[in-house]
């Protein structure tokens, strides 16, 4: 699996090479890189993940044309972000992560309740219960924010329990 995948980021790397100021070719690039540290991950490569990764990322970071894909390309940034986060975390290196994990900017409820899932893999539960919360003031329907945020307020001790 890794190799048929290498061959397919090799192949839009390609494609972002000859349309450099492409933003769908910068989004196909981001989905593939993002698939690809996955797939490392899975694979114990979380090193190498990381390198493809921050590749992904800073390739999305560069000034483009077709101001229609902003938002693509932001969700693109945050999915390439949250699997640096957690190949750093894998890599027990929870500092990296949190600091990966605190430049996600997420514009949906889904992104807050997986952001809050990173950080309380982290250890971070204040931050997570946040980031819950956030998910529920997005979208009060969503039953895994609220079941997160239910699940990590009861195991915190009573004086705790009143976390904004």
């Amino acid at each position: 699996a890794i190799d048929s995948v290498r061959k397919a980021v090799d192949l839009l790397e390609g494609e972002l090479q000859n349309s450099p100021d492409s933003a769908l070719a910068r989004i196909n690039m981001a989905k593939s890189r993002q698939l690809f540290g996955d797939v490392l991950r899975n694979a114990g490569r979380s090193d190498e993940a990381v390198i493809c990764l921050l590749r992904g990322i800073e390739v999305l970071q560069q000034p483009f044309s077709g101001s229609q894909y902003v938002d693509d390309l932001l969700h693109w940034l945050d999915e390439l972000q949250f699997g640096l986060a957690y190949a750093y975390r894998e890599l027990k290196n929870p500092d990296e992560a949190l600091r990966v994990a605190a430049t996600i900017t997420p514009t949906l409820a889904a992104g807050y309740l997986r952001r809050g899932q990173l950080y309380e893999s982290l250890g971070n539960s204040i931050s997570a219960i946040t980031d819950y919360q956030k998910a529920l003031e997005l979208d009060p329907s969503n039953t895994k924010a609220q079941e997160e945020l239910a699940r990590i307020k009861s195991k915190q001790p009573d004086s705790q329990k009143k976390v904004p």
